[in-house]
């Protein structure tokens, strides 16, 4: 059995008081560089997201074993020598990938730029 549709009202009701609009035309400059695939692929390598995806997990490791051992009182000292080992690796972890991540950064702007600059 067919339902009848039924016209509900709008939901915006327009205004009866006239509202002044001003539109204001911002100007841009759109510039087209002609690119290989090469340097595409140069420039937005998996490199640079990979190192930071790292540095992430490493720098959230390095807060919560610091916390766990900061709070905490483990039962035994072998438990107490784990939480310090794993906090060493997270801090060891978190230093290179974050200095890879800087490193891979400054070099996909520099070969952008590069890129840009080169008409």
């Amino acid at each position: 059995m067919p339902q009848e549709i039924v016209p509900r009202e709008p939901q915006i009701q327009p205004s009866s008081v006239p509202q002044p609009l001003t539109v204001q035309y911002a100007t841009r400059k759109v510039m087209v560089h002609t690119l290989t695939s090469a340097e595409l692929d140069g420039v937005a390598s998996l490199g640079n997201s990979l190192n930071l995806t790292f540095f992430g997990l490493c720098a959230g490791a390095l807060i919560a074993f610091g916390i766990v051992l900061s709070t905490g009182s483990p039962a035994n000292p072998i438990t107490h020598a784990t939480y310090v080992a794993l906090t060493s690796v997270s801090a060891m972890g978190t230093l290179y990938f974050g200095i890879k991540a800087i490193i891979d950064y400054r070099e996909s702007s520099r070969k952008l730029k590069a890129l840009k600059n080169s008409d």
